[in-house]
């Protein structure tokens, strides 16, 4: 249990939906929205710059003003028109704002694209996270019952365990007592054969092949000792299945805030009523600067 949580906190968890490639998506997109915000305030005020020349008019109806454009608003020949800014500079604003569009909409486009791999990505963790939970709680829920369980298995395998040992040492005997008499026997190369001798016999009977037993059929167990014991599911081994509107730190799984990489979030604690879809994970992963502008994807759930 512990080892897949682990796994699936520093990626050895195959596929996308460990915790660390989580929190590397979420830096990434939230990297990225800012700068969509840098992009979108660039493009606003550049755009509003074009918008507003010549007091709001961009363009003029005094042909002079076109005039002076196609002969590089330099010719003295070609007044300027009054109050009115060259037409080359209102050109050169409009290229920048179009430019400004292009930038905002490329990059919100990356952003886009990088939330929905972070949604996926962490839809996929919680459904792992999830799995190994469920698979480890059962119907119960009741990590004593488990460990119990656990530790009456180890009894009943070294039960086993010293019965076969006792097999493995009768069996020796008997291939004993039987190579000696394969070495008496006349087989055409050992013409003067003859019977074992009492020594032979008494060689057999005396070699208990302990040690081969043990070499052989030893079990290491690990220790499954917990401190201290408690009725339910402990904080360093899952998660709880429902999570409140605040984070309780008695829910927290240790395990996935103190492995992996990337930065810690309380967001990582995932459980069945805090995911994609839900509206409080909606709120906590996305601030009031990632929500402006009315730029984010909307909330869809995991399939």
């Amino acid at each position: 249990m512990q080892t897949a949580i682990e796994q699936l906190v520093s990626g050895n968890h195959a596929g996308t939906g460990n915790l660390t490639r989580v929190r590397e998506l979420r830096e990434a997109h939230s990297q990225c929205r800012g700068e969509e915000n840098t992009a979108i305030t660039t493009m606003e005020t550049n755009c509003n710059d074009f918008q507003s020349q010549n007091g709001g008019n961009s363009c003029s109806d005094n042909q002079d003003w076109y005039a002076r454009y196609n002969n590089g608003n330099n010719d003295e020949n070609v007044p300027a028109v009054d109050g009115m800014v060259d037409l080359s500079v209102v050109v050169a604003k409009a290229e920048t704002c179009k430019n400004n569009i292009a930038t905002m909409t490329g990059k919100g486009d990356d952003c886009d694209t990088a939330q929905t791999a972070f949604k996926t990505a962490y839809c996929h963790y919680h459904d792992k996270l999830k799995e190994i939970c469920d698979a480890y709680l059962g119907a119960d829920g009741s990590y004593q019952t488990h460990l119990n369980f656990l530790e009456d298995t180890k009894t009943n395998v070294r039960g086993l365990e010293s019965e076969q040992k006792i097999i493995f040492r009768m069996v020796h005997r008997v291939l004993c007592f039987v190579n000696k008499l394969r070495a008496a026997e006349d087989n055409g190369s050992n013409t003067r054969a003859t019977l074992p001798t009492q020594a032979d016999i008494d060689e057999c009977v005396n070699e208990d092949y302990t040690n081969e037993a043990n070499d052989a059929l030893t079990i290491e167990y690990q220790d499954t000792e917990v401190s201290p014991h408690v009725d339910h599911v402990p904080i360093e081994v899952c998660w709880n299945a429902n999570r409140g509107s605040t984070v309780d730190a008695n829910l927290w799984n240790p395990k996935l805030s103190a492995a992996g990489s990337g930065t810690f979030s309380n967001n990582d604690l995932t459980s069945n009523n805090y995911l994609p879809g839900q509206d409080n994970w909606y709120d906590d992963e996305y601030d009031a600067t990632m929500k402006s502008h009315d730029k984010l994807n909307a909330n869809a759930a995991c399939h």
